[in-house]
């Protein structure tokens, strides 16, 4: 596991000690997962969500690592604003 700053490091941990958040359901599922507002994922995640917006993040995002089709991983992104882009224009097709 690596983070980018204290912040982020915190809220992996958070993740791993509530049981919930995107990284570990982009894990479990193997497929990305999604929250481009926060604001909304209290019903989803309701430890995690509150804790992540009180650290200043508007959304957040998780992807699998793969190995060949097998998630051996996720990573997660954080974004302290709302995106301007939507998952269609960001999609690229599997190959």
């Amino acid at each position: 596991m690596a983070a980018t700053s204290t912040e982020v490091r915190r809220l992996e941990q958070q993740q791993l000690d509530t049981g919930q958040g995107p990284c570990l359901d982009c894990h479990r599922t193997a497929t990305p997962v999604l929250a481009p507002d926060l604001t909304a994922a209290d019903a989803r995640w309701p430890r995690f969500a509150p804790a992540v917006r009180q650290a200043g993040f508007a959304a957040a995002y998780a992807l699998p690592m793969r190995h060949h089709d097998r998630a051996i991983g996720a990573l997660n992104l954080f974004a302290r604003t709302p995106p301007r882009w939507t998952p269609t224009r960001c999609a690229s097709p599997r190959r």
